[in-house]
């Protein structure tokens, strides 16, 4: 007696006919299967053994089954970053010689080479099923990084930030902050380094920035009488800190005193009469007015 089947897997969850060679002189006794014809349903792996008798004997045959898993595709993520000028090899993370592959692109390989930026999808098959998976491919340029030229601005602060900004980047700047831009409030070199996975690179700009003068209308802040006397009332409406400072025309400090919020006085009785400029600076601005003594 013989077994006739070349399908000697079983998917999980499946079953199988098994087939001996048929002769109606036979009898047949199946183990570990409770039929007694030339053909048994078998659902389990491993061993099965068919015995068939006639008068003059008797004989057997076993097949072994073993268990076939359901086919896994997996590229190994969902993305994959190119630099430049690079090329990769797509494959399965799996591989089992009862795979058969195919890709979106039409291939049939076990694997594919890459070098553009796109979507792939492998297919891969075997007698249990089919199961795919998806990957995107990114192609990036070394960083560029252009801060602009030295720069010079009066009474104000900059805005610094990469002009050739990209996908994927980190910045690392000077002050180890980690923005893609930096707002400079005094002069100083600034640096930035901008990293993707394909290198790092960096660019250095000189920031100067001057104190221009404005006068106190346009901050908000008071200064009366004018002309002065004994006593100047500071008139701080818009609670700004810093110092207040008063110069003579030679540009020599006569006096200073902190600036508080509200209304305060500015002693100016020792001072002879001529021509003065009071000076207000907070927050790195500069507001002055001119003033008279009596």
């Amino acid at each position: 007696v013989e077994i006739v089947e070349d399908n000697q897997g079983l998917c999980v969850g499946e079953s199988i006919t098994l087939h001996a060679n048929y002769d109606p002189e036979y009898t047949y006794r199946w183990i570990h299967n409770s039929s007694d014809s030339a053909s048994a349903l078998v659902s389990f792996v491993g061993q099965t053994t068919v015995t068939a008798t006639n008068i003059c004997g008797s004989s057997m045959d076993t097949i072994s089954l073993s268990r076939i898993k359901d086919p896994i595709a997996n590229l190994g993520g969902d993305e994959m970053i190119l630099c430049n000028g690079e090329s990769a090899t797509l494959r399965n993370t799996t591989q089992d010689n009862s795979y058969a592959y195919s890709w979106s692109n039409g291939s049939n390989a076990d694997s594919l080479i890459v070098s553009n930026e796109n979507e792939y999808t492998l297919y891969v098959t075997n007698q249990c099923g089919v199961d795919s998976s998806t990957i995107s491919t990114v192609v990036l340029n070394t960083p560029q990084v252009d801060l602009g030229d030295d720069v010079q601005k009066g009474n104000q602060q900059l805005l610094l930030k990469n002009s050739l900004q990209d996908r994927r980047e980190t910045y690392l700047w000077s002050d180890n902050s980690s923005l893609d831009s930096l707002i400079a409030t005094q002069s100083g070199t600034y640096t930035v380094a901008v990293t993707n996975p394909c290198g790092t690179t960096r660019d250095t700009v000189n920031v100067t920035i001057t104190l221009g003068i404005n006068t106190l209308a346009e901050v908000g802040i008071k200064a009366y009488p004018n002309p002065m006397s004994d006593l100047v009332i500071i008139d701080n409406e818009r609670n700004l800190s810093g110092q207040i400072q008063l110069y003579n025309a030679l540009g020599q400090l006569m006096t200073q005193q902190e600036l508080h919020t509200g209304i305060q006085h500015l002693d100016v009785s020792t001072l002879v009469s001529g021509a003065y400029k009071l000076v207000i600076v907070s927050d790195h601005q500069t507001y002055a007015t001119s003033m008279i003594k009596k």
